[in-house]
């Protein structure tokens, strides 16, 4: 039989909700004010912490979890703060509304410091329904921010996974206008290959760049990066770094500065090679060249040096005495 005098309200939708009630007849006031405010309720009443956990793994074994739990604070083998201890426990992030006569404040405010998302009387019943769609609101956005921070976690995973599989040093250094200036906030693991030190090393211990550049490289250094953190243009320069042991290893730094779509800074990002191969090849090159022009310099004949098409390409001295 329709009740007397009241208005009817636009159908919200159903609702799976949870009632950890002892009281039938408190359980269908509640389902009347839920139906009141426009929600088609789907419900399931326990009183006791087994049947409420058992109630919780069925719902998600039928895929219909539970949307809300509303509970009573008083029960004779339950209570809502024992509700909402196993509900955490077993790891639901489901809006918690107490709803139950008077507690008395010191356990309101305990029981809403213990997690649950509001509490109200049984005399005061009007709140439900906007506790309710506040409480979904909220739930929804946190999912989203849980969705997106695993999207975004699994990004970071494949770059992580990418940039340690390339043959060079990646870093990420802060800005020098950020609250951390020049911090470095990633290295990766091939760093300690390269030089020997740990990469946390290089992200715990600021002055740790500073104590392994090569003493003759670190005024011209030091200066480049002043002029790029001040231009925000790539940086780019070959220098020296002392490794454990005291092995000297070439490095090729490049970096970019990674700006958002108004412009900030956000961080560098940068790449180091190690070029101490290619710099002894270039040593030994230099000297064999120092060595041949000795050589052609001193020799006791005359030598001349001609190209493929015929044309004379240089001379020593003594071929200028014969000719």
């Amino acid at each position: 039989m329709r009740e007397a005098g009241v208005k009817r309200v636009p159908v919200i939708g159903t609702l799976r909700v949870l009632l950890v009630e002892d009281s039938e007849n408190d359980a269908m006031l509640l389902l009347r004010e839920l139906r009141r405010g426009g929600y088609k309720p789907l419900s399931q009443r326990v009183y006791t912490p087994e049947d409420m956990a058992e109630a919780l793994s069925a719902a998600d074994a039928g895929d219909e979890p539970f949307q809300v739990v509303i509970s009573d604070y008083y029960m004779p083998r339950f209570s809502a703060p024992d509700a909402l201890g196993l509900l955490r426990e077993l790891g639901y992030d489901v809006p918690f509304i107490v709803v139950s006569g008077k507690i008395g404040e010191d356990a309101a405010v305990e029981i809403m410091k213990a997690g649950a998302n509001d509490y109200l009387t049984k005399e005061n019943m009007s709140r439900l329904c906007p506790a309710i769609g506040r409480e979904l609101r909220e739930s929804e956005v946190r999912r989203e921010r849980e969705r997106a921070e695993k999207a975004l976690g699994r990004s970071e995973d494949r770059f992580r996974r990418l940039v340690e599989q390339i043959p060079a040093v990646t870093y990420v250094q802060e800005p020098i206008d950020s609250d951390t200036p020049k911090a470095i906030t990633y290295m990766s693991p091939q760093y300690e290959e390269m030089l020997g030190y740990p990469a946390e090393t290089e992200i715990l211990d600021e002055e740790h760049w500073l104590r392994v550049l090569h003493p003759d490289d670190r005024e011209r250094v030091l200066a480049e990066e002043q002029r790029t953190d001040e231009t925000g243009e790539p940086y780019r320069i070959e220098y020296r770094l002392i490794a454990r042991g005291g092995r000297v290893v070439w490095v090729r730094d490049e970096a970019t500065l990674v700006k958002d779509e108004d412009g900030n800074s956000l961080y560098w990002l940068g790449v180091q090679y190690d070029i101490t191969e290619q710099k002894r090849t270039e040593e030994e090159f230099r000297k064999s060249e120092e060595r041949f022009r000795a050589t052609f310099e001193q020799a006791a004949v005359g030598i001349v040096q001609v190209g493929l098409d015929g044309e004379w390409l240089r001379f020593n001295d003594k071929f200028c005495d014969i000719v």
